[in-house]
């Protein structure tokens, strides 16, 4: 990945990366092109600035229920 290069597929790769590492720290372990890559992303400066703020969500934001579809209801 070129830095000055990213796209809107990078932001959704990182995410869903970010979303697996937060389920189990080992996500990634067998995959070291991709653990390199958000690595890579996270070192950018505006995405570094993101990650360190308190704009982040703290909590994983995933619908869990199976009825309702949203956060409120999960």
């Amino acid at each position: 990945m070129c830095i000055s290069d990213s796209s809107y597929i990078d932001i959704f790769a990182w995410d869903y990366l970010d979303s697996v590492r937060r389920l189990t720290a080992q996500a990634l372990d067998w995959f070291q092109a991709l653990a390199h890559f958000k690595l890579t992303f996270e070192k950018r400066p505006n995405i570094s600035a993101y990650l360190n703020s308190n704009r982040r969500p703290a909590t994983l934001m995933l619908s869990l229920s199976f009825f309702g579809g949203t956060p409120e209801t999960s």
